[in-house]
């Protein structure tokens, strides 16, 4: 009876709601919950099974949440890994698909790598390698331009040679001066004071 009970409030709890985000990997579930919680506005977490979560609003703040997480940068792009590129889709790829798909593979984790610091909401790196003549001598240098949109709370400015160091390392030949860095701050909702309220989580068991 009481394990009735306890299905029958998750029914009614979630009937309530509305689903704002599946198929969440918890921690970027759980950043999103701490930036709606910051703005009272409540959200429920749900796990059903693995490592992906559900996140549930009140139907009547749903609007209201996905503005302020389109305004935060969420949910944020998934970047594709090396495995994932190179799986040809023909049995002998032309020189230029493999060079496309290899510029697009450092892009892919330069990128991926930007986007986990403090503060970085989407990050992009664009490449272009070098020319070379019919002796194979490069006739142009590598170059690399780095777009980040950041939460403005958090100043990028102090690590963008760090920033220039990773990508330069990180492509063959690339010179430290020929990275560019553009950071454009987003324009986020206002925090509103913390309410002392926490995060409800359901767990449905199989």
């Amino acid at each position: 009876m009481k394990r009735l009970c306890i299905v029958l409030i998750c029914f009614f709890l979630i009937s309530c709601q509305e689903v704002l985000y599946k198929n969440l990997k918890e921690q970027e579930a759980n950043e999103i919950m701490e930036l709606l919680i910051s703005n009272n506005i409540e959200v429920k977490k749900e796990y059903i099974g693995g490592e992906f979560v559900t996140l549930y609003v009140d139907k009547d703040q749903f609007h209201t949440a996905m503005k302020m997480l389109k305004s935060g940068g969420y949910p944020k792009e998934e970047y594709k890994s090396i495995g994932d590129i190179f799986t040809a889709d023909s049995l002998i790829p032309s020189a230029l698909e493999e060079k496309a798909r290899y510029i697009y593979a450092i892009e892919q984790n330069l990128s991926n790598t930007l986007s986990s610091l403090d503060g970085v909401l989407n990050a992009r790196v664009h490449i272009v390698l070098p020319e070379r003549d019919k002796k194979n001598e490069i006739i142009s240098t590598p170059s690399a331009s780095v777009f980040i949109k950041h939460n403005p709370r958090y100043d990028l400015k102090p690590v963008i040679p760090k920033i220039k160091l990773l990508v330069s390392n990180g492509v063959n030949e690339m010179e430290f001066d020929n990275v560019s860095v553009a950071l454009f701050p987003a324009n986020t909702p206002t925090v509103n004071k913390r309410v002392n309220r926490g995060p409800t989580a359901i767990k449905i068991s199989k």
